[in-house]
């Protein structure tokens, strides 16, 4: 699954194993590429060599910006993490529901699980949405 992510910048497709690499550094900035291996590697068995091509990757892409300290690179994200969920969120309802909330609520209400405080937030958010568009 490939995200695109619109910004001041091009436009900007991040990949699964990107946004791996993405959520490491989103916990901690200012890690090289052998921290950001040993974190990765104890969900998946990736050689250093293959996050060094990430992040290669990512740093074309503008996501990822690297200096040097030390001898060695430091990496760091330049978009934060919130700014990537809102951009694939606005990615995924586009895709799949039309661009449509409504289908997409729909659809998750009836599939996922709440707790009573879920229910409770979603009724705060609805409340408020319909209170501003009085």
């Amino acid at each position: 699954m490939n995200v695109v992510y619109s910004s001041s910048m091009k436009n900007i497709k991040i990949s699964e194993a990107e946004w791996e690499v993405m959520e490491v550094l989103w916990t901690q900035a200012s890690l090289t590429s052998a921290e950001i291996t040993r974190r990765i590697q104890k969900q998946r068995k990736w050689a250093p060599n293959t996050v060094r091509t990430l992040l290669a990757r990512l740093m074309e892409k503008k996501c990822v910006a690297a200096k040097k300290l030390d001898g060695k690179f430091l990496y760091s994200t330049t978009i934060t993490r919130q700014q990537c969920v809102e951009k694939e969120g606005k990615s995924f309802l586009a895709k799949v529901f039309g661009g449509a909330p409504t289908p997409l609520l729909v659809h998750f209400a009836k599939q996922a699980k709440f707790s009573p405080g879920d229910i409770a937030a979603l009724r705060q958010i609805l409340d408020q949405k319909e209170k501003g568009s009085k």
